[in-house]
């Protein structure tokens, strides 16, 4: 079971978590094979990430959760910690990613 976001879910793979309306109605079921049509409905209703039960998943593809997102930010900034421009491009990359995990709990989709 793997998250990703919906902009890689393909056409032929199933969710492998029930998707639900902000209502709590579900959209579709654990097993839902994903077609064209529902990718946009999904789109449609702004989802931005999907569980998929496929393994065949690449590592670009992985929606990680926001600690490994945020580790990963910083060891790519880590070689260029005397430049001020950098750090302040740093600290506004990871204050946007903090405010979309938050935004995304409100909403009930991560």
């Amino acid at each position: 079971m793997t998250r990703i976001h919906l902009r890689f879910a393909r056409a032929g793979m199933h969710l492998a978590r029930a998707l639900t309306a902000a209502d709590g109605a579900v959209m579709a079921g654990v097993g839902t094979r994903l077609t064209p049509s529902l990718l946009r409905a999904l789109r449609d209703q702004d989802v931005e990430r999907v569980w998929v039960s496929e393994d065949a998943v690449a590592p670009w593809e992985v929606d990680v959760d926001l600690e490994q997102a945020l580790a990963d930010l910083d060891a790519r900034f880590a070689r260029e910690a005397g430049d001020p421009v950098l750090a302040a491009v740093h600290t506004c990359l990871r204050n946007r990613m903090i405010a979309r995990e938050q935004r995304l709990r409100v909403e009930g989709d991560a």
